[in-house]
């Protein structure tokens, strides 16, 4: 048997008790002698009455000195512990409560979810803990709360829990449990985990080699299920973030089988209407690819799924959602010398297909460029531009950092000085050195194939970029630690071309000329309207950029370059959050994706954009580990118990026993002493 208190500081109070006999020797009295006539029948009944006098006060003391010392007791919360005690009492504890709430925590089994599994033990073990007791509750990926002995809250909280949908690891999470009990020093210190043994979350356990305090005991509930029908869609990607009204686009989507075959419909949602479905079979744990082609009808932001026709087990990760932006037509500016244009405006938008040209182009003169609204535009072109005024540099830079694209091609105009980061108000970050001509022709050297501009023209699609055409260029110099990616360079020379990202928006070079006087490109045809084409598309990629985020991860959503103040956000479901925003601020950063689906922002009560928000795949496959290997990735000394449920819990031999709270006991005493305290000192 061993005593405990909840409150061991308070304790101090007992240095209270001896006060009354401090005061009783203040206050005692002492008989003055004064001599009188001898009255031997008066002194003997005089000494009779002081011994009952001082008896009295002897008890008064004693009481007095109880009360103070029952007192400090009383608020100290002592409690006895013993194996002697059925544990089929209430036990006072400090207990951790480490509720897994990954994605694999929502598959259903029969009637249940595993999570609900899980939040039903934690209220049985609950219910085994007293008012005294001092629990934390926590979702394995998020981080713990204090210590708190309102377990009415407690309760509620735990009642009203659910899977988010999200991956995480079992081994940090311990420790943070572990991290709580380490200020308590009395009492049961328990963590009681709740998990479905995914492998995916104890990854990395047996390196990590956890050693928890030898008085801190780990429970661990496996509530998981062996079975695995889980059929998942994995991934879906877009052939581009941008799109065009009418013209299909790719959408490839990944889907994985359980542990055993099947044979799933998978339907092509988008706006909430499905509009295609194919049937795919699956091997057991095998990824097959499904391609569905969709042609927009309508400009805008587009809100998209891939999704099975029927749940299974774990529907949650049955769907995965994207967005695409589709664009009527890419609006740009062409600031050049009015000669050389032509071959580059009739690249963009042909004569006679204005109205349908996947480019609109507008020609304004360089004079004009300082005072022209670039509010409705996507991308400024300069072609051979000679010079610009610094307040046109300046606009340019605001207008590409709030999202617009700017695309530079060199020629004969060009004057080197005017190109420099200085010179340029910091939208470059390569300086021009010189104009370069070779007596023969030489061709371009791509640094990625794989790159948005050039990974169309693999394999000879849409022409050959390397051939032999280019004259004379422009020596680009990238500075030193600049965020200039150089994409392509002539053959054992300088930079062709170079990218880089400024603000929300992107910067594109290319040091020749968009005319034939320093290259036969157009004269190829073919090559040069598909590579005028995706330049101008990657310029403006950022602007039309799409945003997708896993649940639980910050997002950033881009901003259009012209918005209110009040922002709002919202999920799926209905739960709306607000935001203030600056008029220059140019993303919305939110701290956490609340749900997978769509979420929608809207500034000022308008549409001003939305992402997607998906589950973490990594625990779609619910392949289990076992509590050996579990074991091993704790230290020998620490005490970690396995059960499937908490009545076939294994516990510490000596927390066997259940606890008595001595509080009721104490009140009850403090009670009796104050009542005899009272009539005693008032009996005459």
């Amino acid at each position: 048997m061993e005593l405990f208190f909840n409150h061991p500081g308070l304790l101090w109070g007992l240095a209270a008790a001896p006060l009354p006999i401090l005061l009783h020797l203040i206050n005692r009295t002492r008989a003055k002698k004064v001599p009188f006539t001898a009255l031997r029948f008066i002194e003997q009944s005089l000494a009779q009455q002081s011994i009952k006098y001082r008896l009295r006060e002897l008890i008064l003391m004693i009481l007095r000195v109880a009360m103070m010392a029952l007192l400090a007791l009383l608020l100290s919360r002592p409690f006895v512990r013993s194996r002697y005690f059925s544990f089929a009492q209430k036990v006072q504890s400090s207990a951790v409560l480490v509720l897994d709430d990954t994605l694999s925590m929502s598959y259903r089994e029969g009637q249940k979810t595993l999570g609900e599994r899980a939040r039903d033990e934690a209220l049985k073990y609950l219910d085994t803990l007293t008012d005294g007791s001092r629990v934390s509750v926590y979702p394995l990926s998020e981080e713990p709360g204090a210590l708190s002995g309102d377990l009415e809250r407690i309760r509620k909280q735990v009642a009203e829990w659910a899977p988010a949908g999200r991956a995480g690891s079992c081994g940090p999470a311990v420790q943070r449990a572990a991290r709580i009990l380490d200020g308590v020093k009395t009492g049961h210190r328990e963590i009681l985990l709740l998990t479905d043994l995914t492998k995916v979350s104890w990854e990395g356990l047996a390196k990590a080699s956890v050693k928890l305090h030898p008085e801190v005991s780990l429970y661990i509930l496996d509530v998981g299920e062996s079975r695995d029908r889980n059929g998942v869609v994995q991934g879906v990607s877009v052939e581009t973030p941008q799109a065009r009204v009418n013209v299909p686009v790719q959408i490839q989507a990944l889907v994985r089988g359980g542990d055993e075959p099947m044979d799933r419909a998978l339907e092509l949602v988008i706006g909430g209407k499905r509009v295609d479905s194919k049937r795919v079979k699956l091997d057991k744990y095998k990824v097959a690819t499904v391609t569905f082609s969709y042609a927009p009808e309508a400009g805008g932001l587009v809100h998209g799924s891939v999704r099975f026709a029927e749940p299974d087990a774990l529907a949650m990760d049955d769907e995965r959602f994207f967005t695409i932006w589709v664009r009527d037509a890419v609006r740009a500016v062409l600031t050049g010398d009015g000669k050389g244009d032509l071959f580059l405006k009739q690249a963009l938008a042909p004569d006679g297909l204005s109205k349908r040209a996947p480019v609109i182009v507008e020609p304004v003169h360089p004079v004009e460029l300082e005072n022209f609204d670039l509010g409705q535009t996507d991308v400024v072109i300069l072609s051979n531009v000679r010079s610009l005024a610094a307040s046109a540099w300046q606009k340019l830079r605001e207008f590409v950092r709030g999202g617009g694209g700017l695309l530079i091609f060199a020629g004969d105009e060009v004057d080197p000085a005017a190109y420099t980061p200085t010179a340029s108000q910091g939208v470059l970050t390569v300086a021009v050195r010189e104009k370069r001509t070779e007596p023969a022709k030489t061709s371009m050297e791509i640094s990625d194939p794989a790159h948005a501009v050039f990974a169309p023209f693999s394999g000879g699609m849409n022409g050959d970029l390397s051939m032999r055409v280019f004259r004379t260029w422009l020596v680009l110099e990238p500075a030193e630690e600049a965020s200039a990616r150089v994409l392509a360079r002539f053959r054992g020379s300088s930079p062709a071309l170079v990218e880089r990202d400024l603000g929300s928006g992107r910067v594109l070079i290319f040091a020749s000329s968009a005319d034939p006087s320093w290259n036969d490109l157009p004269s190829y045809g073919a090559p040069y309207v598909p590579l005028m084409h995706l330049l101008v598309r990657h310029a403006t990629g950022r602007t039309a950029s799409t945003v997708t985020a896993l649940v639980g991860e910050p997002v950033s959503m881009p901003l259009p370059r012209k918005h209110g103040t009040k922002a709002v956000v919202r999920w799926p479901g209905g739960k709306a959050e607000e935001y203030v925003v600056e008029p220059s601020q140019r993303e919305l950063p939110i701290e956490r994706a609340a749900r997978h689906g769509h979420a929608r922002v809207t500034i000022d009560g308008a549409a001003a954009g939305g992402f997607a928000v998906n589950v973490d795949p990594r625990e779609s496959k619910r392949e289990r580990t076992t509590t050996e290997d579990v074991a091993k990735g704790f230290t020998a000394e620490s005490y970690v118990r396995f059960a499937t449920s908490l009545a076939g819990l294994e516990r510490r031999v000596e927390n066997l026993g259940g606890s008595v709270d001595l509080y009721p006991v104490l009140i009850a005493l403090l009670f009796l002493v104050f009542l005899g305290e009272a009539v005693y000192a008032n009996r005459v």
